[in-house]
C-alpha cells in the first residue's frame, strides 16, 4: 500500500505496540518485530547486554540465547562493537544486529517493516535469503513490508494490499502486486507536488519536489537531460546532510542510486530553514516507460534523518536514441540504453 495506507500501524497492533481502538488480532506463537530502527533495543546497553535483553523478552532462557549467540554475531558482522553502548551504532549496526536477533532466535511469528532498506546491498541480500531460509525450511510465518515490489514477489506466498486502512486485495502475489502498480499514485512528470509532509522526521520534511526534462514544463525523454528539484525544510540545523536518490523499476528492481555526496565531499555544509536541492541527469539512459523514484537523507556514514521511502512514479517518454529514424526505445527492449559500436572482423 501507499504511504499511510496503515501498513506500519497494523504491525505495530500486531506488535502489541499499540492497542487497536476496536477489534483484535490472534497470534499463536512468539512474535518478534523488527520496525522502526533501534525499537526494542535499550541505547545504554551493549550488543551484548540487548542479545540477551531481547531474547529474554521473547520467553527464552539464557541458555537458549547462549546456543544462539555466535550465530547471531557472525551473521550481524559486528564483532568489533560488540560491547559497545548500541547508542553509538550508525542506523546500518542498528539493522545488523536488529535482523540477526530477530531472525535467530526462533520466533514463530517474525514481523519485519521497511528497515532493511537502511542496511547496505550486501547485507539486504544476506537478510533476504534468511527470511527465505526461515519461511521455508523452518515453516514459520514472516509478516513482510515492502516497496520493492521485487522482493515481494520472489518472497512471497500470499500478499495483502491495503488502503486507507482497509484490505484491498488479498491473494496471489502476481495479482496483487500487477494491481499495486497499476493503481499507484498519478505519474509525476511534468509538474509540481506537494507532499504534505508525509516525508518528514523530527529533523527534517521533504516539502514538495519536481521532475521534468531538459527544462520546466518539459517531459523527461530517453538520451536527454532530466532534472529533480527537492524542497526540504529542516526543523534545525544538520551539517553535511547527503540527499540519497534511488531510482527503480515498478516492479522494485533498483537501477540508479544517486547521493548529493558521491564522492565524499558535500555541497552545502550547514542546512537551515528551506532549501531547494536539484539534481540534473545529463543524459538520461532510461528507456521510454515508467519507474519510481525514492528518497533519503542521512548524514554521510552516520544516521538516517530522512529512511529512504517511495514518494511516487515519473515517465520517461522514448525516443529514438540511436538515431537510426525508426525505433523508439521503450521498456520493452529493456530499461537502459547506451551508446555503443559494434566491428566485424573475418576470420580465415
Amino acid at each position: 500500500g501507499r504511504n499511510g495506507a496503515g501498513k506500519s500501524t497494523l504491525l505495530k497492533i500486531l506488535s502489541r505496540i499499540t492497542d487497536p481502538t476496536k477489534g483484535s488480532a490472534v497470534l499463536r506463537g512468539r512474535v518478534a518485530s523488527l520496525l522502526e530502527v533501534g525499537t526494542g533495543f535499550h541505547p545504554e546497553l551493549t550488543g551484548r547486554e540487548n542479545i540477551f535483553l531481547n531474547g529474554t523478552l521473547l520467553g527464552m532462557s539464557r541458555r537458549e540465547i547462549q546456543k544462539k549467540f555466535d550465530e547471531i554475531v557472525a551473521f550481524s558482522g559486528i564483532e568489533k562493537f560488540l560491547d559497545t553502548p548500541v547508542k553509538f551504532y550508525s542506523s546500518g549496526m542498528y539493522v545488523r544486529l536488529a535482523f540477526a536477533v530477530a531472525a535467530h532466535l526462533e520466533p514463530e511469528i517474525l514481523i519485519i517493516d521497511e528497515v532493511l532498506a537502511v542496511g547496505d546491498v550486501e547485507f539486504q541480500k544476506k537478510c533476504l535469503g534468511k527470511m527465505d531460509e526461515v519461511a521455508k525450511q523452518s515453516g514459520r510465518t514472516i509478516l513482510f513490508v515492502s516497496h520493492n515490489m521485487g522482493q515481494i514477489r520472489n518472497l512471497c506466498k500470499r500478499v495483502i494490499l491495503l488502503t486507507d486502512g482497509s484490505i484491498q486485495r488479498d491473494g496471489d502475489p502476481g495479482v496483487v502486486v500487477d494491481e499495486y502498480i497499476s493503481s499507484k499514485i498519478s505519474l509525476l512528470s511534468n509538474k509540481k507536488t506537494e507532499l504534505d509532509n508525509i516525508l518528514e522526521s523530527d529533523v527534517v520534511s521533504l516539502k514538495s519536489f519536481s521532475i521534468y526534462g531538459g527544462k520546466v514544463g518539459v517531459p523527461p525523454r530517453t538520451g536527454k537531460p532530466l532534472n529533480i528539484e527537492l524542497l526540504f525544510e529542516f526543523k534545525k540545523p544538520v551539517n553535511n546532510p547527503a540527499v540519497r536518490v534511488f531510482i527503480r523499476t515498478l516492479q522494485g528492481t533498483d537501477l540508479m542510486y544517486l547521493t548529493s555526496t558521491p564522492f565524499g565531499g558535500t555541497i552545502i555544509k550547514k542546512a537551515e530553514g528551506l532549501i531547494r536541492f536539484k539534481l540534473t541527469i545529463e543524459e538520461l539512459m532510461l528507456t521510454g516507460g515508467q519507474y519510481t523514484i525514492t528518497v533519503g537523507m542521512n548524514r554521510t556514514g552516520m544516521e538516517d534523518y530522512l529512511v529512504p521511502a517511495e514518494i511516487g512514479q515519473f515517465e520517461v517518454q522514448p525516443d529514438d536514441y540511436y538515431s537510426v529514424g525508426i525505433q523508439l526505445l521503450n521498456t520493452k527492449v529493456g530499461v537502459m540504453a547506451a551508446k555503443h559500436k559494434w566491428s566485424v572482423e573475418k576470420m580465415d
